[in-house]
């Protein structure tokens, strides 16, 4: 074992599943599944190719708690790994403008292909506020499938608001005892329905900008016997509405004019996260190009559509000309995580007035090429393809 693995590899057969405050680090480095396992093994081999001066600062956010600065950590050296496999030689965090003095994630080159600079940025439609929410209600749910013991009946959780303090577990779990109780003496019968006709016991707790309603949900009568395991069966929370386009927008633009002018091409490579899910082609085409709309025009009393257009509010376009001019390309990918490298895909999407464009091997990957106007995407290498994973990796 290298004195600098990433990982502990305690192996002492825990093939238990991920609990709600587990970071995503500790998990992937305890769990004993032979998927585990491969991932393991091949993000060490990964990390060995990862320059030596700089494998303490990145094992420290590797192995961090938090699992923001996990995934980007991640996210780097998947980068790292996917530009070696292209061909090409890395200087990691170089100094690229003297006048700005920082430090973007790669200055990349190659015997054939032009040099290009190459900036990771994770995005995620969750601000810091309401990823310490989150984790906070992810603290008390854990606390509450430790330590309560109900056998008739699971509980489902609607959660409404965040909330701005922790959540205190132990008056939680006091609050739910008494209700139980009191729901086992009175002999209720509990009937579960429907969420929206409310036929169930509804046992609100407050507190500080987040109410936490729970509910009884009953057991088969096969489920009762021996152990009862998680007491909650279902969590639910506000709905949201989706916009990865904005996401993805909103971190490029933050990138687009970081280390001001290159003179070589400049690419951003993103990877979208959070509740949004996986993104498709559409939502990279909007971040980019502007929302689609349809121009209509009322003749003789009725509306007809012209014609499909885009508005000119994506990351390259805006009435007054282009923009961002100085991004020659993005690379975008979304969930991208260890658990999920052989079924990735990453797009690599041109932007058509850069002024210095991108023409080097990562257009092995599938990408989207402006063409008279319209966006044409091409079909590539998959992720797993270029990175040489085998068949089936990492099994079950």
């Amino acid at each position: 074992m290298i004195s600098h693995a990433l990982f502990d590899c305690f192996g002492h057969g825990d093939s238990s599943s991920r609990c709600c405050s587990e970071s995503a680090f500790h998990f992937l480095d305890r769990s004993d599944r032979p998927g585990a396992t491969a991932i393991r093994k091949t993000i060490e081999q990964w990390f060995l190719r990862y320059p030596s001066v700089h494998q303490a600062r990145f094992r420290a956010d590797f192995r961090s708690a938090n699992d923001l600065q996990h995934r980007a950590a991640f996210f780097e050296l998947l980068l790292h790994e996917l530009l070696l496999c292209l061909g090409y030689s890395l200087d990691v965090h170089p100094v690229v403008n003297l006048d700005r003095g920082r430090r973007p994630d790669f200055l990349v080159t190659s015997a054939v292909d032009p040099p290009f600079v190459l900036e990771a940025v994770l995005a995620s439609e969750e601000s810091k506020r309401e990823l310490a929410a989150s984790s906070r209600i992810e603290a008390v749910i854990e606390q509450l499938n430790r330590r309560l013991k109900v056998r008739d009946f699971f509980l489902g959780v609607r959660i409404e608001g965040v909330p701005r303090t922790p959540v205190p577990s132990d008056r939680v779990l006091r609050f739910l005892k008494f209700q139980i109780d009191r729901l086992n003496a009175s002999g209720q019968p509990v009937v579960f329905v429907s969420a929206d006709q409310g036929l169930y016991p509804r046992w609100p707790y407050e507190h500080d900008g987040c109410v936490l309603e729970f509910f009884p949900i009953p057991r088969t009568v096969s489920s009762k016997t021996g152990d009862s395991g998680r007491p909650i069966g279902l969590i639910t929370s506000d709905a949201r509405w989706r916009n990865a386009s904005a996401v993805i927008k909103d971190a490029v633009r933050k990138k687009s004019n970081r280390y001001g002018d290159l003179g070589q091409p400049y690419v951003v490579a993103v990877n979208v996260w959070g509740e949004l899910g996986l993104i498709d082609r559409s939502d990279i085409v909007s971040a980019l190009f502007g929302n689609e709309q349809w121009i209509v025009s009322k003749s003789s009393g009725e509306w007809k559509v012209d014609r499909c257009a885009r508005a000119l509010n994506g990351v390259w376009t805006s009435g007054a000309g282009p923009l961002c001019t100085r991004v020659s390309a993005v690379l975008v990918g979304s969930l991208v995580s260890p658990w999920s490298i052989h079924n990735s895909e990453m797009y690599l999407c041109h932007n058509p007035w850069a002024k210095k464009p991108y023409c080097g091997a990562l257009t092995r990957l599938p990408q989207a090429v402006p063409r008279d106007g319209h966006v044409v995407w091409t079909e590539g290498d998959s992720l797993s393809r270029v990175l040489g994973l085998p068949e089936g990796w990492p099994g079950a």
